[in-house]
């Protein structure tokens, strides 16, 4: 009985130890998923700046900017819509939110281009988006506004991105939003708020 016991015991703590490291295990690789998903959401900002009150003057973008220690900032404002499509069977699966970028053209953000061209005006979608909804670079997409439902282009589908990261299936899109990027201006215009951003990343230079 005593060698049973003794064995049970040794057990216990052996099944203890191993569950121990499978939890740090665990949690270490959960800690670095996340850092580096945050790492790529991000765009490698040092820091963000966000704004109290929904949005704020793009004029603290441009003060901010002149700071000779930076050397990348990109301004943004996310806003949430719905898209007519005639796959969205239901509205939970039309959600899309809308971001508005000042640049696509710093160390901040890396979008690979597929098709399309991220200079002309309209909206920017990943790959699978694209795939899922059917459309292809220069086709139209029915988007609602608090003004009523407009048309407006894809301008370019890029690869899979954290920032564009949206469903991976219709199933998902019912508890998902969709994602897309266009420039802050095009944003700005369709939601008349001109001069409003609602988020500032910046990355500083190496030794600041």
């Amino acid at each position: 009985r005593k060698k049973s016991r003794s064995f049970f015991t040794l057990l216990a703590i052996l099944i203890g130890i191993t569950t121990m490291f499978a939890v740090i295990s665990t949690v270490e690789t959960a800690k670095y998923l996340t850092t580096e998903q945050l790492k790529e959401f991000t765009g490698n900002a040092d820091y963000t700046i966000h704004s109290t009150s929904n949005t704020f003057s793009e004029e603290i973008l441009d003060e901010v900017e002149t700071n000779s220690d930076i050397s990348s900032i990109t301004g943004l404002v996310h806003r949430q819509t719905k898209i007519n499509l005639d796959s969205a069977h239901h509205s939970a699966e039309s959600n899309l939110r809308l971001t508005g970028l000042s640049s696509f053209d710093n160390e901040l953000l890396s979008l690979d281009v597929i098709a399309g061209n991220l200079d002309q005006k309209g909206i920017i979608i990943s790959e699978t988006t694209a795939e899922l909804w059917n459309l292809r670079a220069g086709e139209i997409l029915n988007i609602q506004l608090p003004k009523g439902n407009k048309d407006v282009a894809i301008s370019a589908i890029v690869a899979d991105t954290a920032l564009l990261e949206g469903p991976a299936s219709w199933n998902e899109a019912s508890n998902k939003n969709w994602r897309a990027l266009t420039t802050l201006d095009n944003i700005q215009e369709l939601y008349n708020a001109p001069n409003q951003i609602g988020e500032i990343r910046i990355k500083f230079k190496e030794n600041v």
